[in-house]
């Protein structure tokens, strides 16, 4: 799965487990981390805090059952941006709104009604 989806040359900081030591023959720059030791290691400075910290709180934040995608993006949104409820503004922003007395779809194919959007 790295393989497919990790361009070769990219730096795979992990700890020491033994499935992880094809990284470094399949063109990956791989540092590790013996955990049993240390939390950082002194020498390259590499550690996996972050990412364990980050995974914590994207784990605590998904419900049991049902569809992840939608509350995964949002973890991601709120990562990034800040608070969700936010996006609406950033869309407004990027997409702003242009003046509309009257909207009129008559004779428009009901195929293509996802490309108008309302805003009232």
């Amino acid at each position: 799965m790295i393989k497919k989806y990790i361009k070769p040359q990219t730096t795979i900081i992990s700890d020491c487990w033994s499935s992880y030591q094809y990284l470094q023959k399949a063109e990956f720059e791989h540092l590790t981390i013996n955990h049993t030791i240390e939390f950082k290691n002194p020498e390259t400075g590499a550690h996996t805090n972050i990412i364990e910290g980050t995974w914590f709180h994207l784990k605590r934040s998904l419900p049991r059952h049902g569809v992840l995608a939608g509350y995964f993006a949002e973890f991601i949104w709120r990562k990034k941006f800040g608070d969700f409820n936010d996006i609406i503004n950033i869309i407004s922003e990027l997409f702003p709104a242009g003046e509309v007395d009257e909207f009129d779809i008559e004779g428009t194919n009901p195929d293509e009604y996802e490309k108008y959007i309302l805003i009232a």
